[in-house]
């Protein structure tokens, strides 16, 4: 929803074309994958497109070559930290932390949750990621 939500956003501020996004999963069982139903819902109800969406592991090339890398919870968090190169770790951080409103820390993995948890989880996603690509724009455009 992440990935979705910040294409959507990039878009409509017409920043679309000065930034990629691409997001990736630390362990898919299924690469190739697409978004969970109850995303692409939530997702559509709210004019967002998730369709073109695959899932796909992060790879170090991935964590070199990108300046900004985006973790959902701690547990991806340290994984990537891992994973990335001395000089890059800096790079990470959890999405929730780019948005001052928020009071968790990490944003809930709704899979085994209602349709009403991914609405939830969406707002949460949607909020953070508004408040992210502002900061991209500030910061590095």
């Amino acid at each position: 929803m992440a990935e979705g939500l910040f294409r959507h956003y990039a878009r409509v501020n017409s920043v679309h074309n000065r930034i990629k996004v691409r997001s990736a999963g630390i362990m898919t069982s299924q690469p190739g994958a697409k978004p969970d139903q109850r995303a692409l819902r939530i997702a559509a109800a709210n004019g967002v497109r998730l369709s073109n969406i695959r899932a796909r592991q992060v790879t170090e090339e991935d964590l070199v070559r990108h300046e900004l890398i985006v973790a959902m919870d701690r547990t991806h968090l340290g994984a990537l930290a891992e994973l990335c190169l001395t000089d890059s770790s800096e790079k990470v951080s959890l999405l929730l932390s780019h948005d001052p409103g928020q009071v968790l820390e990490e944003v809930p993995d709704p899979y085994y949750g209602s349709y009403d948890r991914f609405a939830e989880v969406y707002e949460m996603i949607d909020s953070a990621v508004i408040c992210l690509l502002e900061e991209v724009v500030k910061q590095r455009l």
